[in-house]
This record gives C-alpha cells, sequence and structure tokens, in this order.
C-alpha cells in the first residue's frame, strides 16, 4: 500500500537509502520537501523501497533500493515496474554501470545536480548570483 511521504518516514526511508548513492534527490530531507508538490510516494515489498512521484505532469518511480544491494532483486523490482509501463528516474551512477547491458538509459539534463564552492555561495559576491 502506497504512502505519501511526511516526517514519520524518515526512519524507514533513512534505513533504505541513508549514505548509500552520491546524489541528493534520495536525500529524506530533500524527499520530503518535494513529496507535496510531486506527490511522491512510498511502499516497501520484499525488502525493497519503491517510490513514485509526479514531475511536471508524469508520473515516474525512482530507483528501487533492496536493503541488501541485491542485483537480482533489484532487477526485478525493475522489470515490475517497466511491465505497469513507467519510466524510473533518479538512477544511481553505480547502478547504471552495472544495468546499461540490459536497460536504455537516457540522460535528463535539467535534472542533474549541481556543485557551487562555498566560499562563492556563502558570500554570494559580484554579479554571477545576482539572479
Amino acid at each position: 500500500m502506497w504512502k505519501n511521504i511526511d516526517i514519520s518516514s524518515k526512519e524507514i526511508i533513512t534505513k533504505y537509502t541513508k549514505g548509500l548513492f552520491e546524489i541528493c534527490d534520495y536525500n529524506f530531507v530533500n524527499l520530503l520537501t518535494w513529496s507535496e508538490g510531486d506527490n511522491i510516494q512510498y511502499k516497501i515489498e520484499n525488502n525493497i523501497l519503491y517510490m513514485k512521484g509526479n514531475y511536471l505532469g508524469e508520473s515516474s518511480y525512482f530507483f528501487p533500493i533492496s536493503l541488501n544491494s541485491c542485483e537480482e532483486d533489484i532487477n526485478i523490482a525493475i522489470e515490475e515496474i517497466l511491465e505497469e509501463g513507467y519510466n524510473i528516474e533518479l538512477i544511481p551512477e553505480e547502478w547504471k554501470d552495472k544495468l546499461e547491458d540490459k536497460y536504455y538509459f537516457e540522460e535528463q539534463r535539467p535534472t542533474f545536480d549541481y556543485i557551487y564552492l562555498m566560499e562563492e555561495i556563502a558570500f554570494l559576491k559580484g554579479r554571477k548570483y545576482i539572479k
């Protein structure tokens, strides 16, 4: 059964995601922040965390996360999602490398993470950050 992400979801979601990936989309605070606007929901089935949402009018799944990072379990989850006709978004690079022989991947440049130098963003000097 699908559940909405709220503050009470932190423990269970963090159990699956904390320290696992280097992309910000799986950070609980980000999930919670975006959950209302993007209608992000989650469920746990067979020790796999499934999350789905609606971004810019299109429903899609996040990459499924297994507690033990078992590639076979992940492949089964991926197949189930694809059979339902959904895309899977926000795929961690290490999993893309493992799965690219079996699946087609398309980069979505507008959703890439970005990095700022701490000193630049802390002081916002100059016209570079005027917007």
